[in-house]
């Protein structure tokens, strides 16, 4: 069955769940799919692997101070 329900596409639930999930888009459409990690309060994006979008622990991600207001 392939995914074509909104509900399909920003979802929650265990790092568990989230491992398991398969997508399968309809033919023809090509959606994001959001997750959050209810144990661990981590965000993922998936397109054709899960990368994490923010994380509930320490940022890992470096910015160049000519991104930050003032730098």
């Amino acid at each position: 069955m392939s995914d074509t329900t909104y509900q399909t596409f920003q979802h929650y639930g265990t790092a568990a769940q989230r491992a398991a999930f398969v997508p399968n888009p309809a033919v023809g459409i090509q959606p994001i799919y959001i997750w959050f990690e209810t144990d661990t309060g981590d965000t993922y994006l998936y397109d054709t692997s899960w990368h994490l979008l923010s994380s509930s622990g320490v940022v890992v991600t470096t910015f160049h101070p000519f991104l930050t207001m003032g730098g």
